[in-house]
């Protein structure tokens, strides 16, 4: 499983500027990865921590990842949001992102 520390470990080994943080006041308070393959723009895991919802947090994460990809040269972002996070895909309609329907995630485990 690559959500695990040993994941996260090898993410920022192989490329630190994907994840995205913002802090208040010194403490982290939500988190983004802005994944960037050289042909894609990928969003992974946004969160942000419950007593700091509605503040503007992600939609700023949004936008640091935004100009992350671009600045790279990036042409299309996606994310990866599950269906039954609807909290999240408000956010995610109102930051101008639409939901494409007709694909569907296949994922194949490599190794234990």
């Amino acid at each position: 499983m690559s959500d695990d520390a040993a994941g996260v470990a090898a993410l920022l080994a192989h490329d630190p500027q994907a994840v995205l943080i913002a802090e208040v006041d010194g403490v982290v308070v939500g988190t983004l990865i802005a994944g960037w393959d050289g042909w894609r723009c990928h969003l992974y895991r946004l969160a942000v921590a419950p007593e700091h919802r509605r503040a503007g947090i992600a939609r700023a994460l949004l936008a640091a990842a935004r100009e992350r990809f671009l600045a790279l040269g990036g042409r299309r972002i996606d994310a990866m949001v599950d269906d039954t996070n609807t909290q999240a895909h408000a956010l995610y309609r109102a930051a101008d992102y639409r939901s494409q329907p007709s694909w569907t995630r296949w994922v194949h485990p490599l190794g234990g």
